[in-house]
C-alpha cells in the first residue's frame, strides 16, 4: 500500500463565520498609504497590493483562525498577533510569482509593525468564487525540482500522489485559507476583465 510520508505542507479552507461583516468591513478599511509605497516583495510580478491597518481588519479573522486552530488540535487560546495584512488586486494579466510568507512585505526602517518579523502562519480571503478565467491561487512543492523527468510524469498521473507538483484552489467568495508561512505559493495570470480581489494576511505565535 502507498503511503504519502511527511506531510509538513497543508492547508484548510473555510467559509468564514462572519463574511458578511468582512465583506462590509473592506469596502472602507483605511489604507496604510506610506507603508504601500514600500512594498518590494512585488517587483517581480503584476499586482496592485494596498496595506492595511490591522487592528481593524485583523481582527475579523479571528472566528476563523479559532475554527482552524481546533481542527489542527492545537490550544485556542495560544497568544498571536497579526503581523501584516494587505489586499491584492489581479486585474487582467495580473499574476504574482510563487514565494512564501516568511519574511515582512515592508522594511522594518519604515513601519516596524510591518517589517521583517518571521511569520508562522498565512491566510488568504477571497472576495469572489473561483472562475475558470480568472486568476488562480495555487500552492508549489518546492521540492519538485528534485525529481526527474520520469517521476515528474508518474507524480503529475498518479492517483496516490495527486497534487505533489502544485495543488490549485477553487474558493467561493467568502472563503479564508489558512497554511503554514513557508509553504510556496503563486497565482496564475489574470485572464478575465473583471479585476480579482484578495486579503492576506500573516500570523505570528507568541510561544
Amino acid at each position: 500500500m502507498i503511503r504519502n510520508i511527511f506531510s509538513n505542507s497543508f492547508y484548510s479552507i473555510i467559509s468564514t463565520p462572519n463574511k458578511e461583516e468582512i465583506f462590509k468591513a473592506l469596502k472602507t478599511a483605511r489604507v496604510d498609504r506610506e507603508a504601500s509605497k514600500w512594498i518590494e516583495w512585488n517587483r517581480d510580478c503584476k499586482v496592485d497590493v494596498e496595506i492595511l491597518y490591522r487592528d481593524e481588519i485583523g481582527k475579523l479573522f479571528l472566528p476563523s483562525l479559532e475554527i482552524f486552530l481546533k481542527e489542527l488540535g492545537v490550544n485556542q487560546d495560544l497568544p498571536f498577533e497579526c503581523i501584516g495584512i494587505w489586499r491584492n488586486t489581479y486585474k487582467k494579466g495580473g499574476f504574482q510569482e510563487i514565494h512564501d510568507h516568511l519574511v515582512g512585505a515592508v522594511p522594518e526602517s519604515v513601519s516596524p509593525f510591518y517589517g521583517a518579523e518571521e511569520a508562522d502562519l498565512s491566510g488568504c480571503f477571497f472576495l469572489e468564487d473561483y472562475h475558470p478565467e480568472a486568476s488562480t491561487f495555487y500552492f508549489h512543492n518546492r521540492h519538485s525540482s528534485e525529481l526527474n523527468v520520469v517521476w515528474r510524469k508518474f507524480m503529475s498521473t498518479s492517483p496516490f500522489l495527486e497534487g505533489s507538483l502544485s495543488y490549485n484552489i477553487q474558493p467561493k467568495a467568502g472563503d479564508v485559507i489558512f497554511f503554514p508561512a513557508y509553504m510556496l505559493h503563486g497565482v496564475t495570470p489574470h485572464g478575465s476583465k473583471n479585476p480579482r480581489t484578495t486579503v492576506s494576511f500573516n500570523i505570528k505565535f507568541l510561544t
